[in-house]
């Protein structure tokens, strides 16, 4: 069993979009269609986070199922820049 998925959009994805949208000035990172689509991503890869490591032996970590290589090229192409 994952995390309730009113809870997650609620407590999660919503106030980190809404971070985000803050601290960049876009106010399209917070869209219904960038929170369906976190949702649906997390759903889908982890069942709402019942996996946080790609079973049976994948390297995808985190409700989201993000391999290493993706993590640090999203870390040194996007978010170290704009830090």
């Amino acid at each position: 069993m994952g995390i309730r998925a009113d809870h997650f959009e609620e407590f999660v994805v919503v106030p980190t979009l809404n971070h985000l949208a803050d601290a960049t000035g876009n106010n399209r990172i917070n869209s219904p269609a960038a929170i369906q689509l976190i949702m649906g991503t997390f759903a889908h890869e982890s069942h709402l986070c019942e996996y946080l490591r790609q079973h049976p032996t994948g390297p995808a970590r985190g409700g989201g199922q993000m391999e290493s290589v993706t993590f640090n090229s999203w870390w040194k192409n996007y978010l170290k820049p704009r830090r």
